[in-house]
């Protein structure tokens, strides 16, 4: 079975190392990618191509489950952005 491969999206650098280490402990899991604002998270998506991104907006965590890319980097960038 194929790892899957999550790019984590927050503006506080301790936030993600913390949920990368969790998540990377999961033997079917991999933080593939961080990203700190709406720019870098479009570039770690082109670079990865992650099956799922976890955003934190206001201290609420979003999960996008990724189907089909370019509607998520829509739906992702919209969200960032309000």
């Amino acid at each position: 079975m194929t790892d899957i491969s999550i790019l984590l999206v927050d503006d506080h650098p301790i936030v993600r190392l913390g949920l990368a280490q969790i998540i990377n402990r999961e033997p079917d899991l991999v933080a593939c990618g961080e990203a700190c604002d709406i720019t870098q998270a479009m570039r770690q998506m082109e670079i990865h191509r992650p099956d799922a991104v976890v955003v934190d907006r206001s201290g609420a965590a979003v999960v996008f489950v990724l189907d089909e890319g370019e509607q998520v980097e829509v739906a992702l960038e919209r969200h960032l952005a309000a």
